[in-house]
């Protein structure tokens, strides 16, 4: 009786086991049609259904990923790539794509640096993949031009620094009342200094 109870619960956890697999692999499906009519709000909800009963679904997570990144949300789709990418069960192939993806994101948000180093590691991952090796030479080149740009802009601040002290100085030099106080300042401090001298004489 019991060996019988034992072997109807398995086989009730394996029937809702295949049947939930189901259900989610038909959630994704059905999100994937949306997401290629250019439905990307509703392909969302629908790999967010799926993911409401696996969140670890690997289709699921990148189908959003995809999806918050064609609706301009870039934060979000890092966060379902970047959990992706902390996943090891992804095969070589697939942890390239999610990789690829993030230095997209990473370009949409101007953070070439962090592009750079997701395509070298996309790269790694999948060496034949044309889109990446030209996405990884345009973020470079972007980075450079990045980081001249900084190193000009930090040298613009220094000149400009410069140039204002000099016009302060001038302006000083010219201010007839500034002068008038710094000569009468000069003139306090000759006096203090003779009578100090002239008490060290006595």
């Amino acid at each position: 009786m019991r060996s019988k109870l034992i072997y109807i619960l398995c086989l009730t956890a394996f029937a809702y086991g295949s049947s939930s697999a189901q259900w989610i692999k038909s959630d994704v499906r059905r999100a994937g049609k949306l997401y290629k009519k250019g439905n990307y709000a509703a392909a969302s909800a629908e790999y967010r259904r799926a993911l409401l009963k696996d969140s670890l679904y690997a289709k699921a997570n990148f189908g959003l990923a995809n999806s918050a990144y064609q609706e301009g949300h870039y934060d979000q789709a890092k966060s379902y790539l970047e959990r992706l990418a902390g996943t090891a069960q992804l095969p070589q192939r697939h942890q390239a794509d999610v990789l690829h993806n993030l230095g997209n994101v990473a370009m949409k948000q101007k953070d070439y640096r962090a592009a750079v180093e997701a395509y070298e590691e996309s790269r790694i991952r999948n060496p034949q993949n044309e889109a990446t090796r030209y996405n990884l030479v345009l973020a470079q080149r972007l980075l450079k031009q990045q980081e001249q740009q900084k190193d000009n802009k930090q040298q613009q601040n220094k000149q400009d620094q410069q140039q204002q002290q000099q016009q302060d100085k001038q302006k000083d030099k010219q201010d007839p009342k500034k002068q008038d106080q710094q000569q009468n300042a000069q003139q306090k401090q000759d006096d203090k200094q003779q009578d100090s001298m002239s008490e060290q004489v006595f």
